[in-house]
């Protein structure tokens, strides 16, 4: 929540003063002429002059691992690395690793790789000093009730934080890749401004909306909703959005096959199309259909959510 003194850009060498933050998770820096504070998981510490490629660690990786142009999400995929593949290690930050493979340099996900040992790997992800950040949002919330039935005993913003809080436990138990936040935890209201602008201030790597469908009792089923190609999309991930919520329908539709698949619709809608990671919103079902509403209170969906987002991450990051 500090001032802001300036921007540096990406692959920009500046000098570390020191370390804060309890883990160190700040570096103490100066650039040109000015000294200041910036996360540590954005850099990459060099390897000193004069070492050789031989002695480059080696680590093989655990998943398909995308090998990127520079360390960040903002950098183009230089070409997709197999699971099971030897690489070298030229250096370490937090959470990417620069490294050799089939004579590119490129920048991979730490989470994703092991330290090779002369046998198999164990398909198990290390955890990264700093994980990725998964943001939930539950819908509506405080005055804004969102959709209710019509004797008025059900509220979309009560299931909305009910399927979220869940979510985001399915993914801390049993996914430790990932550090999982909420744009709310209990009855307040939240202005989409304020939604997306947790996105960046919380630099998530994902963010998925929680929502209730409203109309009569005859509908039913489940949607994604993802960016249009129309101006009013500005969220540099609309792409990458479209396909975390294409990833996530599908499987709600394989884990819950009974439940009616309305697909994945683009809609110009703000918390996904101005957003500014990949983003998109699901729509769990009817609120005024009973059968709708136990199917979203069920394990199944909750489950297939968070296998979705686990999904999209390995293949994105």
């Amino acid at each position: 929540n500090s001032k802001v003194l300036i921007t540096i850009p990406a692959s920009t060498e500046v000098t570390v003063l020191g370390k804060s933050g309890t883990t160190g998770s700040w570096l103490k820096v100066m650039y040109n002429g000015i000294t200041g504070f910036t996360p540590a998981r954005h850099y990459i510490v060099q390897v000193a002059p004069g070492d050789s490629l031989s002695t480059y660690p080696t680590y093989i990786t655990i998943e398909n691992l995308n090998l990127r142009n520079q360390a960040s999400r903002y950098g183009s995929i230089l070409t997709t690395i197999p699971s099971g593949t030897s690489i070298s290690v030229i250096s370490k930050s937090a959470s990417w690793y620069k490294v050799r493979y089939n004579n590119q340099v490129g920048y991979v996900s730490s989470g994703f790789v092991q330290p090779f040992t002369g046998k198999t790997p164990i398909k198990s992800p290390v955890i990264p000093a700093n994980k990725h950040v998964i943001l939930i949002d539950a819908g509506h919330g405080g005055g804004d009730a969102g959709a209710v039935t019509s004797n008025g005993t059900v509220q979309e913003k009560v299931l909305t934080l009910n399927i979220a809080n869940r979510v985001a436990d399915e993914l801390k138990k049993n996914y430790e890749l990932y550090e999982v936040k909420l744009t709310r935890s209990n009855d307040r209201y939240l202005s989409l401004v304020e939604r997306t602008n947790l996105s960046e201030r919380l630099d998530a790597d994902a963010f998925i909306s929680v929502h209730i469908n409203s109309s009569p009792s005859f509908a039913t089923g489940h949607e994604a909703l993802v960016p249009t190609s129309s101006a009013y999309t500005t969220n540099p991930y609309a792409n990458a959005s479209r396909r975390l919520g294409e990833v996530i329908n599908q499987e709600i539709a394989m884990n819950v096959p009974d439940f009616k698949n309305r697909g994945v619709k683009r809609q110009d809608v703000y918390v996904v199309g101005r957003n500014t990671v990949p983003s998109t919103l699901i729509e769990y079902g009817f609120i005024a259909n009973s059968v709708d509403r136990s199917y979203m209170s069920g394990s199944n969906m909750i489950k297939a959510t968070a296998k979705g987002i686990d999904k999209f991450m390995k293949s994105y990051y």
